[in-house]
């Protein structure tokens, strides 16, 4: 048993003993290390790794180094939110049209769809459509096909005497946007160059812009964004009565005067102006609208009250619109009528949402629902929920105190009684325009306008004097019953008969009128 026990104990003995290590040992241990072939193979790798990073490191300073010297850089950015401004079309509208890359180049994206707001109305489309007319072919062929540069590839042109590398990427932006970037390399040893090539770029885009205006509209990432480039509409192509258009024009463009925007700052006035025109459909409130801009030359910002946006977006959107921009919100009837009262008569107030308008054939008006009501409209898709544009949200993003200023809004409804006080009040709606039928005065103007322009239409009429082209507008006056028919309907009426004679179509209408077929283009 005691030769049991002492077997026992002895590994606990032995592991209480510890090993010492002396100095000439670790000596040893080092130079058997240091004598090792495997040691300096791993150090002269070592090295060479070292020397090669070393050497990429000071070759990619000195390269910048080079380039900081060299090169002048510029980014221009056109994400969905607009951050690059048109800053972005310049660039792009010089590469690819007032340089040689289009004609030279290897590498190009091949789009029917235009990427420059430019191009859905531009000089090139102009000419085609005069040599298809005349039987003639267009210059290249290509007739609305677009090139652009290649994603991720860089091309080269000569700006004057410089080398320029423009490179274009995209690049996605959080879960949705995505955005669009080129990066522009002067090679050159002044900055000189790059604020020339920006400043020469800028004029040709507003050349090729001049008599047109740009309309902007919301994108699917909720952003604006241009949409199109349409042509200015003068004031003699609006057939309204001449104190619609006079008073239109007069306060517009004294609202949007210098001397204006000091009288209101001076006197603490928020600097907005608010305009609503209502009335039947057809009757040129749009068409106002157009001719608003277009004689101030002012871009349009388009807002459908009914896209899904909610107060803070709707908000975000109004104070990003330009100082002296115009914008117009169409029908707003569909989005908000009168402030009603629920089953149990509390009225709906602020906390009323857009819920869409009612069913095809309805007569009701546009219902809304109080927010906590879980239940659908029944006149409409149900409502789109907490996330959805409030009246408070529109009053405050119109008239509240972070409201943009010095903008021109245009407010336009077929039903003026739809609309809730609280909208149209003084502050918010400052000047109230309303659109009827046409008058007799109204139907011989645009009897005159037709046929002075059908020839520029492709449509020879037989030749008229004036003498007998005013008489046949004076026949179709007299035919139109005052108040009965819009511009829209008498302008189909006409644009259905290019082609034949003043007198003809003037007698058409009579006999149409006389004939009690209710307004029918027949």
């Amino acid at each position: 048993m005691a030769s049991v026990g002492q077997v026992g104990l002895s590994p606990a003995s032995h592991s209480s003993k510890k090993v010492a290590v002396s100095p000439k040992s670790i000596v040893r241990l080092i130079q058997d290390i240091i004598q090792s072939p495997q040691f300096w193979d791993g150090l002269r790798v070592f090295g060479i790794g070292a020397a090669i990073a070393g050497s990429k490191w000071l070759a990619e300073t000195v390269w910048e180094s080079l380039k900081s010297l060299v090169l002048c850089r510029a980014v221009l950015r056109a994400g969905a939110d607009g951050g690059g401004g048109d800053a972005y079309q310049w660039a792009m509208l010089y590469v690819t049209r007032h340089t040689q890359w289009e004609e030279d180049a290897r590498d190009v994206e091949i789009t029917t769809v235009s990427k420059l707001a430019y191009d859905s109305f531009n000089g090139d489309d102009e000419e085609q459509a005069a040599k298809h007319a005349s039987g003639g072919e267009s210059k290249s062929g290509l007739d609305g096909v677009y090139l652009y540069p290649i994603e991720s590839t860089t091309v080269r042109f000569r700006f004057h005497s410089t080398w320029v590398f423009a490179t274009r990427t995209r690049s996605r932006n959080g879960d949705s946007s995505i955005e669009e970037r080129l990066d522009l390399s002067f090679l050159t040893w002044s900055s000189k160059t790059m604020r020339q090539f920006i400043a020469e770029a800028r004029a040709l885009y507003e050349q090729s812009e001049r008599g047109r205006i740009v309309v902007y509209n919301i994108d699917r990432y909720g952003y604006w964004s241009r949409s199109r480039v349409i042509t200015r509409r003068l004031r003699d192509s609006l057939f309204l009565p001449t104190n619609i258009k006079v008073r239109a024009l007069d306060d517009a463009r004294r609202f949007l005067s210098e001397p204006a925007r000091l009288w209101y700052g001076d006197r603490g006035i928020p600097y907005r102006r608010g305009f609503l025109f209502h009335g039947l459909p057809g009757t040129g409130k749009t068409s106002l609208a157009h001719v608003l801009a277009s004689e101030l030359q002012r871009p349009i910002y388009q807002l459908s009250l009914s896209g899904g946006l909610n107060d803070s977006k709707f908000a975000e959107l109004m104070t990003s619109v330009p100082s002296g921009s115009v914008v117009v919100l169409e029908d707003v009837d569909c989005a908000f009528g009168s402030r009603g009262t629920t089953e149990g008569g509390e009225e709906h107030g602020d906390r009323a949402r857009i819920t869409g308008t009612t069913a095809a054939g309805s007569s009701a008006t546009p219902q809304r629902s109080a927010a906590p009501s879980p239940a659908p409209s029944t006149g409409g898709p149900q409502g789109a929920g907490p996330a959805s544009l409030t009246f408070s949200g529109l009053l405050n993003a119109i008239d509240g105190i972070t409201a943009g200023e010095a903008r021109l809004l245009i407010l336009t409804t077929n039903h003026r009684n739809r609309l809730d006080p609280a909208l149209v009040r003084p502050g918010r709606v400052d000047v109230e325009f309303e659109f009827g039928n046409a008058n007799r005065q109204q139907a011989r103007e645009l009897f005159e306008r037709c046929d002075d322009t059908s020839v520029s239409l492709g449509v020879t009429p037989p030749p008229v004097s004036r003498e007998e082209l005013l008489e046949a507008a004076e026949v179709f006056a007299r035919a139109t019953r005052p108040g009965r028919y819009s511009v829209a309907h008498l302008q189909g009426f006409l644009l259905a008969r290019m082609g034949m004679g003043p007198r003809e179509v003037a007698e058409a209408w009579r006999m149409q009128e006389e004939g009690g077929s209710e307004g029918r283009l027949v």
